[in-house]
């Protein structure tokens, strides 16, 4: 072999070389943006929404658990039993069959409140809260134009995290996708770990066992707990929990 040739094939070498680790480059990058945009949806699609819902006169921004829990506990009194009103097609009717507006709450045997939300033209829109027997706080969520928007916070009864989410845009697999997932594990001798997962898919667990295609619902109480996939790089999905009704991982 000549040294020209020898050159050649060298040069060669170094340009396929460098094709590879292009192509590498590429995918990872490719890889990473995908991973950035589907985190960012969640941010971006909670502003956006807040924003909407603002127009309608609808404060999904909120603030704390303990004051959207406080402010709602605060209209205790004007609050409605929601088995007074009528489901029909899925809108809740006043008597007269007339949509009903304002708060509604279920209560413990002891009168305080189980759970309250906020229903705008007879479908859940605004703020919800949810409550354990002691009156600590076991969910705290927001609605707008009938499914669960923006954040999303669940607590054991202990107070520790079960699951932090901004809910984002309902997905073709079922359920929301979600950005800044966070999932709590407590075992069964009380050991609490927290898990910081980026991004993903939450799909709801009913009372009734089923999972509907989208988080809607006009009886929160029905919601027994969730199933949560993860997003790896290209937007694959893997299970973290497939019934978080179970303290650890069913997966």
């Amino acid at each position: 072999m000549s040294e020209s040739d020898s050159q050649r094939g060298d040069v060669g070498r170094i340009a396929t070389g460098a094709v590879f680790v292009a192509l590498a480059i590429g995918v990872v990058g490719v890889g990473f943006a995908t991973k950035q945009s589907v985190d960012g949806r969640g941010h971006e699609r909670a502003e956006s929404t807040v924003r909407m819902a603002a127009e309608r006169g609808v404060d999904l921004a909120g603030g704390t658990p303990q004051q959207v829990a406080e402010r709602l506990r605060s209209s205790i009194d004007t609050a409605r039993d929601p088995a007074s009103l009528t489901e029909v097609s899925g809108v809740l009717m006043d008597a007269g069959n007339v949509p009903f507006n304002g708060l509604l709450a279920t209560r413990f045997a002891d009168g305080s409140p189980e759970t309250m939300w906020t229903v705008v033209d007879g479908r859940p829109e605004g703020h919800a809260v949810q409550f354990y027997e002691d009156g600590s706080i076991k969910r705290k969520w927001a609605y707008f134009d009938n499914e669960v928007m923006g954040q999303f916070l669940d607590f054991y009864p202990t107070g520790d995290l079960k699951l932090r989410a901004v809910f984002a845009d309902p997905s073709p697999n079922g359920g929301t996708e979600a950005g800044q997932l966070s999932f709590g594990l407590l075992d069964t001798e009380g050991k609490y770990t927290q898990r910081n997962l980026g991004s993903g898919r939450v799909q709801f667990i009913y009372e009734d066992g089923s999972t509907d295609r989208r988080n809607e619902t006009i009886a929160p109480n029905d919601v027994q707990g969730f199933m949560l996939f993860k997003f790896g790089m290209f937007g694959q999905q893997s299970p973290v929990t497939t019934d978080s009704r179970q303290l650890d991982p069913a997966v």
